[in-house]
């Protein structure tokens, strides 16, 4: 394998919102800015939260599904203000499925050479009984995936 095989490129960066992927999204944007590399910001609205909205609300969870991605949106604002301000290329997407299978998808389609993952985000619960984003994309990735802690103070007050 030549140099060139192991370039990083495109690295798509997972974001939930919670400071844990903010903090990945920081690390990845460093990353990209030191070798070169276009960066997607990748937030997944849960499947299984859309279909809770659509029990909860007469409406169908229409106008909540609705407000869940204008929400998304604008926490992918942060991490592109960033890149561009390194001067990195980015992109934002706003997916909804399964988080794992939707990262990899995006990073399949995108032509990916790393994903890059904070290691806990806004799942609680349903994090430990499901297994972190994290874990099961450096499981089941064919890209490697870049799994970032957050700061020893941010870890400790529970922020996932």
């Amino acid at each position: 394998m030549s140099g060139n095989d192991t370039a990083l490129r495109r690295l798509v960066v997972a974001i939930d919102g919670s400071e844990g992927s903010l903090h990945a999204a920081e690390h990845a944007v460093s990353l990209a800015a030191a070798v070169g590399a276009d960066l997607v910001f990748v937030y997944v609205l849960d499947d299984e939260v859309l279909r809770e909205l659509a029990v909860a609300f007469p409406d169908g969870g229409g106008a909540g599904a609705e407000r869940l991605e204008a929400d998304a949106q604008g926490r992918l604002e942060q991490p592109a203000e960033w890149a561009r301000e390194r001067g990195c290329p980015c992109a934002r997407r706003v997916e909804r499925g399964d988080p794992v299978e939707r990262i990899e998808a995006v990073a399949e389609e995108v032509g990916a050479d790393l994903i890059v993952v904070g290691r806990t985000g806004r799942r609680g619960v349903r994090r430990v009984l499901l297994g972190s984003v994290a874990r099961r994309l450096a499981e089941s990735s064919a890209v490697p995936v870049l799994v970032i802690g957050c700061p020893r103070g941010e870890a400790a007050a529970g922020a996932g």
